[in-house]
């Protein structure tokens, strides 16, 4: 499932943020939102909501009781969107940079 691949590029790029800023490691954590409030990043409600749904592409992705009910859930045109949502969270957080 290529949705677990997310979450990993966006807690490291979070993570990575959190270091550079605090000089120091990041929590441990799944939850990309509350990584991205700790560097206070400035987020719309809707960005929010997308840090919260990529982290859950996580418990998803690795959790067989999750697994089977979230396969069922991507069909093309749910996964073509997913996508898209996701490229420009992935830009807009690059260009925090």
């Amino acid at each position: 499932m290529g949705f677990i691949y997310w979450t990993f590029g966006y807690r490291k790029i979070i993570k990575g943020f959190i270091c550079k800023k605090i000089q120091k490691h990041a929590i441990f954590t799944h939850d990309l939102l509350r990584l991205a409030n700790k560097i206070e990043l400035v987020l719309t409600e809707e960005q929010e909501e997308w840090l919260d749904e990529i982290s859950t592409f996580n418990l998803n992705a690795r959790y067989d009781n999750y697994k089977q009910d979230f396969q069922k859930k991507c069909t093309k045109e749910y996964t073509t969107e997913k996508i898209y949502r996701v490229e420009n969270i992935r830009l807009w957080l690059m260009n925090q940079l």
